[in-house]
């Protein structure tokens, strides 16, 4: 199912929280999920959902949750206008974020984010090291940039499909392989 032979359960999953998070509240838009408070838990519902179909299929022996923060990032100390036409966050999923950060850690999972980064630094910096340590490596993203990360040791995962994508996913898709 993950497209690689893990020996001694090793599995590194890491999850961009924050791109899981938008998919999560976008996937119930037209139908959304009010309380009985008015308030939207459209993407706190369908973010545990996808986290319980990680646990149960993927069955990582380590797994992070890694989510951007508001803060500027050192990319837009360089060029001020990065992502500058980007749409804001909808609120109903800025008030659904805590909900979500709640669930995760209600799951015993670790949930990072750092000032000054964005989540996709965080996962690539930690998917590398944690290849070089010895674990394969799963990064739960939609985000094709991390395609340039994939090896024998780290791939990624669709989170539409929970497809792996792997070396010959990306030679086949782009006509030349990673790396």
């Amino acid at each position: 199912p993950m497209g690689f032979i893990v020996s001694d359960n090793r599995l590194f999953v890491l999850i961009d929280g924050s791109a899981l998070a938008y998919r999560a509240h976008f996937a119930l838009i037209r139908n959304p999920l009010i309380n009985s408070h008015g308030e939207n838990t459209s993407a706190v519902f369908a973010f545990t959902g996808a986290l319980q179909r990680i646990l149960d299929q993927i069955k990582p022996s380590h797994i992070v949750c890694v989510f951007d923060t508001k803060a500027p990032t050192f990319r837009h100390e360089i060029y001020p206008e990065y992502k500058s036409t980007r749409a804001k966050m909808p609120p109903e999923l800025a008030d659904a974020l805590p909900w979500i950060k709640d669930v995760i850690k209600g799951f015993n999972i670790v949930c990072l984010e750092k000032e000054g980064y964005e989540a996709d630094d965080i996962i690539g910096t930690m998917a590398v090291k944690a290849a070089q340590s010895g674990y394969k490596v799963g990064m739960l993203t939609g985000d094709k940039d991390f395609y340039q990360l994939i090896d024998n040791n780290v791939k990624v995962i669709n989170p539409k499909t929970f497809e792996w994508i792997g070396p010959d996913e990306v030679k086949q898709q782009f006509g030349v392989a990673p790396n």
